[in-house]
């Protein structure tokens, strides 16, 4: 026993220079089934929308009709619910539900790689999932070598059902597992988030060691006020997390809500321009296979997905805050490489005037002679002007109106 705490401790110290997976140097773009289609296992009531082999099989489908794969969502992803209750009594490992995924979890990951995609899965640090379901306590090296055997491209690992002073060794353990699998998986954790809520001390240049991208705020819901808590609680916290965002080891503020009913198209616009702005995993969670033009042109636009993917993964900075705000982004490497891209959003029910002087958004061009401002939504070219004259940006805003500009010195 103390042998394999001290190997277990060696090998926790070693992986502060192995965590670079290599993975995800770029947010990642795909599919997640939890907001839209949550816990749903009756396949008798529900057989299109039921957690199931179908289900996986046509949003799969939809994600390729839709031209979904092609602006980039190419992770199909499967949260909660999919487990038969119990493991395989010889030889332990997880099992899906036998109905409802007769063919097996491989052959959903084969299906998804035939078509260029990549396949991921869920599973819970705990004895038992949020739902349930056959948790890793005590199996995470059986885990992990499962889902490797499986094709598994990304875990998505909850934290319910466990003991919260386990998870800054667990984590980093199954980590190390997944990485001496034979398999790439981008790790995608949810430990800061249960530490958190707990009120305990969350590290998160750890966490950024060992997770590739990591929830640390409350589950998204089908509700503006969902979204507004989340822009509002990443905001307050924007400067710590920009030191620790960026390629490999991303803040995630969850799933991305455009094409579902709780939200109007404006606020769904709004969500999608900020998730693109914090450089955050863009992982769907709608039903593809009925989505609006709206929303598929909104999620598809390659202008706001240029800013999500940008090689530098910079977390933007919020210049205004409250039911007017101005948030600021620099950009490194898309198609106005060398820019900056500026986001005015209000929530009020009134006409809104921003008006914001370059130097107040922080954009300053001093190794530059021009300044052009382009809309990215009017596609038109605001201004262009030499950077020894003072520019006011100025934008009049309806009730959950947004505007979006890149500045680019040249």
């Amino acid at each position: 026993m103390v042998y394999t705490r001290i190997v277990i401790i060696c090998l926790l110290i070693i992986a502060v220079h192995l965590l670079d997976n290599d993975l995800e140097r770029t947010p990642v773009m795909g599919f997640l089934t939890w907001e839209r289609f949550r816990c749903n296992v009756d396949c008798t009531k529900s057989p299109n929308d039921c957690i199931s082999e179908n289900l996986f099989i046509s949003i799969t489908d939809a994600m390729i009709s839709q031209g979904l794969r092609d602006a980039g969502y190419n992770y199909i992803c499967l949260d909660d619910c999919w487990f038969a209750n119990t493991r395989n009594k010889s030889t332990g490992e997880l099992m899906p539900n036998a109905t409802r995924f007769p063919s097996g979890i491989k052959y959903l990951a084969d299906y998804v790689h035939e078509r260029q995609m990549k396949f991921g899965i869920y599973e819970d640090f705990g004895s038992k999932t949020c739902a349930g379901y056959p948790g890793s306590l005590n199996h995470l090296k059986l885990d992990a070598n499962t889902f490797a055997k499986w094709n598994v491209d990304l875990l998505k690992f909850d934290g319910c059902n466990v003991n919260l002073d386990l998870m800054n060794t667990g984590y980093p353990e199954m980590s190390l597992y997944l990485q001496a699998s034979g398999r790439k998986m981008i790790f995608a954790c949810s430990w800061p988030d249960y530490l958190r809520i707990a009120k305990k001390d969350v590290r998160y240049e750890k966490v950024a060691y060992y997770c590739n991208h990591f929830r640390n705020y409350n589950d998204i819901q089908d509700t503006w006020d969902s979204v507004i808590n989340i822009i509002d609680f990443f905001g307050d916290n924007s400067e710590e997390f920009r030191q620790i965002h960026g390629p490999g080891h991303f803040f995630d503020p969850d799933m991305i809500l455009a094409g579902n009913s709780g939200t109007t198209e404006d606020q769904q616009k709004i969500q999608f321009v900020m998730w693109c702005m914090m450089s955050a995993p863009l992982l769907l969670s709608n039903d593809p296979r009925n989505i609006s033009k709206t929303a598929l042109d909104l999620i598809t636009n390659p202008s706001l997905i240029s800013i999500n993917q940008d090689i530098c993964g910079h977390f933007p900075y919020r210049i205004q805050s409250g039911n007017n705000q101005i948030w600021v982004k620099f950009l490194c490497n898309n198609q106005y490489s060398g820019s900056y891209a500026i986001v005015y959003f209000s929530q009020n029910t009134t006409n809104n005037t921003f008006a914001f002087s370059l130097e107040k958004l922080k954009i300053f061009g001093s190794n530059y002679s021009t300044y052009m401002i382009f809309d990215v939504f009017s596609r038109s070219k605001v201004t262009e002007y030499p950077v020894t004259t003072s520019y006011v940006l100025k934008a009049t805003l309806s009730s959950f109106d947004l505007r979006l500009y890149f500045v680019k010195l040249y």
